[in-house]
């Protein structure tokens, strides 16, 4: 391939040779060479300029920022470059399907499954990129990060190209905004589910994490936001810029374009009337809880924007099945009922919470959870009061304390918990931390399992061990 052709749109500020022919391009030094082309980025991977000078040493071509002697081809936003040339390195597949950005703090992987689900109900094939897995027509492979990096996601992009997909549902992170891994994607639409306290180790506070969110909305064409969101006058605000049309969603806002009222909850699903233009259908989405229909409403918002009738996206939200990790439900032999859910900020513990008090009914409420390391370490204590204020026993223990001591993550849950009239127990130890929950259930009682959701494994100091909670919970099945 031309290197002309790889670097067409990237604003290049130095001299280059257009004819000059490219093999590869490569996202690792370890795969560098002769006819490649290696992007040099500081700030993300090239610890000290080592892997530059290892691509370097193999006889690849450099592409860096302007303002370093790095390169030998000198742009001026690397990390938006390396977008563009991966994407001019297969061919622009984005430009052949319809891709749906779906952002937020909470309900990301909830909305996109959602949204799949009525898509192709519809009878368009639609491929998922996100924190469980991405699926690309022919397969299902469980992912490494909610969004890929650029050589991945065109990768994956390409291939749901070549399965003939028409739309690819896909979840958009904070980070990824940031670092400009999507800054060349055209969206069909886009939404943002919420904003609530999360990644402040990464953005720092709250205005920069908002920032970092809000620079999905002038990639989309259309765009979705939740009315209700403490942030949605800086979404709807944002969404101006968009050439298509713009929908509000919520449940307690009066004005918003796509409603939901008459909630009715049990510890199956939750019924609702959905109302849009003036027109109302009854509906219900399989996973209880009020944030539950929130997604469902970000689902519909999205597939009202891609054209689906809205008679049809409010009925095909009532048929899709649970997720997996999200509210998912287990019944044991004695009667208890068991939920994994991938609640790991205090806003989706929160309302996890709130939504199992809602249907309990005379059961009690236990709570099985604790707080990755090397992760915002703000938020713990936070989630510590959340989860004593609302259980009726709280069983603290280790997530993925990855570099942390898993006692000194604990200690720092447990001082949220510190003044709590429920009982709390601590015990680092997850698969007995779990046991234990469940030995002091009984018939009616619920037992939340929360913060590892879909994750069959767990992060260790020096290593990643198997770790599957449905595993553990078989012999109570």
């Amino acid at each position: 391939m031309k290197l002309s052709a790889l670097l067409k749109d990237v604003e290049v500020l130095s001299r280059f040779d257009g004819d000059r022919e490219v093999e590869k391009v490569v996202a690792s030094s370890k795969d560098a060479g002769e006819k490649t082309l290696f992007i040099s980025l500081d700030v993300l991977s090239n610890k000290d300029g080592r892997y530059t000078r290892e691509a370097r040493e193999k006889g690849s071509l450099i592409v860096a920022d302007g303002d370093t002697e790095d390169g030998d081809i000198a742009v001026k936003d690397a990390a938006a470059a390396r977008s563009i040339i991966w994407r001019n390195y297969y061919g622009d597949p984005a430009s052949s399907l319809r891709i749906h950005g779906v952002t937020g703090t909470n309900g990301k992987t909830t909305v996109t499954f959602l949204l799949r689900h009525i898509l192709e109900k519809c009878g368009r094939r639609a491929g998922i990129i996100g924190t469980v897995a991405n699926m690309t027509g022919d397969d299902a492979v469980a992912s490494a990060r909610t969004t890929p990096p650029p050589d991945e996601l065109y990768g994956l992009l390409d291939k749901m190209r070549k399965n003939r997909l028409s739309d690819v549902c896909m979840e958009v992170s904070s980070h990824s905004l940031v670092q400009k891994r999507v800054s060349a994607v055209n969206f069909q639409s886009g939404a943002v589910t919420n904003l609530t306290r999360d990644h402040l180790d990464y953005h720092g506070n709250m205005d920069n994490y908002l920032a970092a969110k809000l620079l999905l909305v002038p990639l989309c064409e259309n765009f979705a936001y939740n009315a209700d969101d403490a942030y949605a006058d800086a979404f709807k605000e944002a969404s101006s810029v968009c050439k298509g049309k713009n929908l509000s969603y919520g449940i307690s806002s009066q004005n918003c374009d796509i409603r939901a009222k008459n909630l009715r909850q049990s510890r199956e699903k939750t019924v609702f009337t959905l109302c849009y233009d003036g027109r109302e259908r009854e509906t219900e989405i399989n996973i209880p809880g009020r944030f539950s229909v929130y997604n469902a409403l970000t689902a519909v918002s999205l597939a009202v924007l891609s054209g689906v009738p809205f008679d049809k996206a409010s009925d095909y939200i009532a048929t899709a099945g649970g997720i997996k990790g999200r509210m998912e439900r287990i019944e044991t032999k004695d009667g208890v009922t068991v939920v994994i859910d991938y609640a790991h900020t205090p806003d989706g513990l929160e309302k996890v919470l709130v939504a199992l008090r809602d249907v309990k009914g005379r059961g009690k409420l236990v709570t099985v959870f604790g707080c990755g390391g090397d992760r915002d370490k703000t938020k713990r204590p936070i989630m510590g009061e959340i989860a004593a204020r609302l259980s009726d026993l709280v069983v603290i223990t280790s997530d993925n304390p990855r570099t942390e001591d898993p006692y000194a993550i604990i200690d720092e849950i447990a001082s949220g918990a510190a003044f709590s009239r429920a009982p709390i127990l601590i015990i680092e130890d997850r698969r007995t931390a779990i046991k234990t929950a469940l030995s002091n259930a009984s018939k009616g009682d619920i037992v939340l399992l929360a913060g590892k959701g879909h994750e069959t494994y767990q992060i260790l100091k020096d290593r990643v061990v198997d770790f599957d909670e449905r595993e553990i919970l078989k012999e109570y099945i």
